[in-house]
């Protein structure tokens, strides 16, 4: 036989069919939102990473510039530079070569190098023909050639500083913007 049907009491447990639903859609909701912060916050994690990569590109390229630019020839009164132009992306020296003793001449015991930028691509062109891309992702650059007063110059006999200022960007990231001067070895001043 079986027991008769009861009547749940106050102190009865369970959940009704309607509770049960609302718990699902809370839930649902808690879930897509933590789910969007947290794509969020590794969205920006990407984007720092990425601007803090081309911040420490654009310092490479600044300090591989500064090493080969104070390498420039001098001899006697001026620079064994190519022809000077405020503001250039293009930058053509004489240095003189490992071991040179040559102080007299721009023409013997050296060697080129070139730093050009060509749409987005910064290259620094060296003897025998070799160049190194230092960046793809160059959206500025400018080169400004100054004297001892830091007034812009187009004379290689006045030619103290050179002032660099670039600009770096990926396609996720900021631009990056860095500047430099470099002050030229070898002068009288």
């Amino acid at each position: 036989m079986q027991a008769p049907y009861k009547q749940p009491g106050p102190g009865a447990r369970g959940f009704t069919l309607i509770e049960l639903i609302i718990s699902i859609v809370l839930l649902g909701l808690l879930g897509a939102v933590g789910v969007s912060m947290i794509y969020d916050s590794f969205d920006t994690s990407r984007m720092v990473n990425a601007s803090h990569e081309k911040t420490a590109e654009a310092r490479y390229i600044l300090e591989r510039l500064e090493r080969e630019i104070r390498e420039a020839k001098w001899v006697g009164t001026a620079f064994c530079t190519g022809t000077l132009a405020n503001p250039a992306t293009t930058f053509t020296f004489q240095r003189p070569i490992t071991g040179s003793t040559d102080t007299d001449s721009c023409n013997t015991q050296v060697e080129a190098v070139t730093i050009s930028l060509s749409g987005t691509a910064l290259s620094l062109t060296k003897p025998a023909g070799t160049t190194a891309v230092l960046s793809n992702h160059v959206t500025a650059f400018s080169m400004h050639f100054l004297d001892m007063n830091n007034a812009e110059t187009t004379s290689n006999a006045a030619l103290r500083f050179v002032e660099i200022g670039l600009t770096v960007k990926s396609p996720i990231s900021t631009a990056t913007q860095q500047r430099t001067r470099i002050a030229l070895r070898n002068t009288i001043q």
